[in-house]
């Protein structure tokens, strides 16, 4: 008998991407690059909208100005989302490519496997007797030990590429996981847009586009702000619920996140200029933050939701708007009013940083804001105001004014 001829496999190599996919991959890249940049121009714009003295110009200009900045929030949105369905695309490719290898390694390795069966049941004296010289013998015995060595690295290869399928497979899932996190967004985004439409409309009906008419407006909703407010710091007043400062962390210890991406604040805790000239106690109970419409609220620690809220369900009940209260393992509780969107429900487990709602300008707000609060969390409970005269049947946090906690102190 000759010697066993084995023709071994090249190694594996996975298909390039597809020359169009690559090209909108990095046209995407180009066109995600370039939209973000038109919506930071579109927040700074807004930011200096905000800082002006009230008035209807101001207040069209920043509808305006919210639209189109959601607009390319939109469209960054959706060019994201096609770029994950490329990659998921690519990837498809990949793991059809690197399948065929991994098969087309596993019969040649199944043929090497037949060949060794077949002269395996000869001994050794047998394959010498076979040949007319020794060195034919040996040859032969040489390639069974080739074969050998050949057939190991063969395998390892196979374990090599099945590596890199699975890796592929899981680098698929989370691009599936992304795009439809995507779509959820997108739709949450478009939701927003479709509000702020609404809120321009309202306005100029209300106000029949009139200045004069805007200034009574705002004056009507500060005036039945303030009567809330004086109601409801009264209320809080009368609660005699002692506070244990034992039974959450102390102050400076920073055991919260920030809630938004970007942390600006227009309005600290407590007793300052403004504060006094805003609220009838003179002190403000959180920390309000700039966050235009449609702005992702997270969790500031792991929690449960303790409940949700929409206070506009109550005609004329100037207050939180839409909002969140979680309660989380330390002892604190944080609230976040003004939403537009509620991405969470009671009873939810939540992780530090989980999307929870989107800003917005919902309840008393004279801009679209953040309002963080913090409350020792065995102060602080959900009540249907059933006795008030201006928000009758609101469901809202309320807490004795010590169960009150400045959130920078946390931050």
């Amino acid at each position: 008998m000759g010697a066993i001829l084995v023709v071994f496999a090249a190694p594996l190599v996975f298909a390039a991407p597809a020359d169009d996919l690559q090209q909108k991959i990095s046209q995407r890249s180009l066109d995600i690059e370039q939209i973000e940049k038109e919506i930071a121009a579109y927040k700074a714009e807004l930011s200096k909208t905000q800082e002006t003295s009230s008035s209807l110009k101001s207040a069209i200009q920043t509808i305006d100005l919210n639209r189109r900045k959601l607009g390319a929030e939109i469209n960054l949105t959706s060019t994201k989302a096609e770029d994950a369905q490329s990659n998921i695309a690519q990837t498809n490719v990949d793991i059809s490519a690197s399948e065929k290898e991994i098969e087309r390694e596993r019969a040649e390795v199944a043929g090497i496997l037949r060949s060794m069966d077949e002269a395996g049941s000869r001994s050794f004296a047998e394959i010498i007797f076979a040949h007319d010289n020794i060195s034919d013998a040996l040859a032969e015995i040489g390639d069974f030990q080739n074969i050998n060595r050949e057939i190991h690295t063969q395998i390892e290869q196979l374990h090599i590429a099945k590596e890199k399928m699975f890796a592929k497979k899981s680098d698929l899932e989370k691009e599936q996981q992304k795009l439809r996190s995507l779509e959820a967004q997108l739709a949450d985004q478009k939701s927003i847009l479709d509000e702020e439409k609404k809120s321009q409309n309202s306005l100029l009906v209300e106000t029949k586009n009139k200045e004069s008419n805007y200034k009574k407006v705002l004056a009507d909703a500060e005036a039945r702000k303030k009567l809330f407010e004086k109601e409801l710091e009264d209320f809080a007043a009368q609660i005699k619920q002692q506070v244990d400062p034992k039974s959450f962390p102390t102050p400076g210890s920073h055991v919260l996140s920030a809630p938004l991406d970007d942390m600006k604040v227009t309005q600290r805790f407590g007793r300052t200029a403004d504060s006094v000239r805003l609220y009838v106690s003179g002190t403000h109970n959180g920390l309000d933050l700039a966050a235009p419409r449609g702005t992702k609220v997270y969790s500031a620690a792991d929690g449960t939701i303790t409940a949700t809220g929409n206070t506009d369900e109550v005609s004329g009940c100037f207050s939180y708007g839409k909002w969140v209260l979680i309660k989380h393992p330390n002892g604190l509780s944080t609230l976040y009013a003004h939403l537009d969107i509620i991405k969470a429900a009671a009873g939810q487990q939540v992780a530090r940083g989980d999307l929870i709602g989107y800003s917005g300008k919902t309840g008393y707000a004279t801009g679209p804001h953040l309002h963080f609060g913090v409350y020792a969390s065995d102060a602080v409970e959900i009540m249907k105001y059933s006795n008030s005269r201006y928000c009758k049947n609101a469901v809202i946090p309320i807490a004795p004014v010590n169960a009150y906690l400045d959130p920078e102190a946390y931050l």
